[in-house]
Formats: structure tokens, C-alpha cells, sequence
């Protein structure tokens, strides 16, 4: 009878054997083709609070960040600053005009402009933090709104 344990013994842990090395050559084989690569499906997005509203965003190769925002305060504005800090903690300031008037439900391009080549690399994803600083027209104190961009490199 022993010998009738053995041979289904045998037979139950060869039989698992098999299935154990197919699910890992499967699994090796997804793992080449990049299936489980989270980076590669991560979402893109741009936010900036609830003071703006950012409906078009992207980053190109050479650090050049631009974005789409939209005033939704309610009254208007006057942009002070624009600037973008990469992960490679420089920061890049864009220039603003004084004295510009951004009205409320307004649409405005702003960027910050390009640091150098090298800075990103086109395919991978791209995160920067964009730090804006305005003050209502009708007066008041300068307030600092922070942003996050995330996107494909171009």
C-alpha cells in the first residue's frame, strides 16, 4: 500500500509542478512585455485647486511647461508670478507682464520656459510643481495657489 502513496504522491506534486512553472513563465512573459509597468498607465492630470480650473496641460523634452488655466474666483485678477520647480529641484520662474488683467471665466496660456535638453526624456512621465502667486484687482492680500502637473513627456 505504501508503495501506491508514493506514485500518488509523486504524480499530485509533479502535476503542481507543472502548472507552478507555467503560471511563471507566463508571468515572466508579461512582466518583459511591460504589462505590469504602472508608470506607463498613469493617468495624466493637471490641478490647481478650486480657485483654476487647468483644461489643456503638457511638457515637453526640454523642461518648457505649459498649461491652460481658467479663472474661476469671480472677479478679476492680476497674475504676480509663475513658477515651475522640477524634480530635479530647479526652479524656473516665467515672465509676467505687470499690470495684466485677468478677468473672471477667462482662459489664459501660461509657461514656464525651457531649462535645457535633458531635463526629461519624451515617453516617460513628466511631474512638475507650479506655484502662482495674483492678487484680486479689487485689492486685498497677494495669495499663493500650488499646481501639479503630470503628463507624458513630448
Amino acid at each position: 500500500m505504501s508503495k501506491l502513496k508514493a506514485q500518488a504522491a509523486l504524480e499530485f506534486l509533479t502535476t503542481y509542478g507543472w502548472m507552478l512553472l507555467m503560471v511563471g513563465g507566463i508571468g515572466a512573459a508579461l512582466a518583459y512585455y511591460g504589462v505590469f509597468d504602472t508608470e506607463k498607465y498613469a493617468p495624466s492630470q493637471c490641478t490647481f485647486g478650486f480657485d483654476f480650473s487647468c483644461s489643456k496641460h503638457i511638457i515637453l523634452e526640454d523642461g518648457l511647461v505649459r498649461v491652460e488655466l481658467s479663472n474661476k474666483i469671480g472677479e478679476p485678477i492680476e497674475l504676480l508670478a509663475f513658477t515651475c520647480t522640477y524634480d530635479s529641484g530647479v526652479t524656473n520662474p516665467a515672465v509676467i507682464v505687470p499690470g495684466n488683467t485677468w478677468n473672471a471665466g477667462q482662459d489664459q496660456i501660461l509657461e514656464c520656459p525651457t531649462v535645457g535638453p535633458g531635463t526629461f526624456y519624451p515617453g516617460d512621465n513628466g511631474q512638475v510643481l507650479v506655484l502662482m502667486q495674483y492678487t484680486k484687482k479689487t485689492g486685498g492680500f497677494t495669495k499663493t495657489v500650488e499646481g501639479n502637473v503630470v503628463s507624458k513627456v513630448v
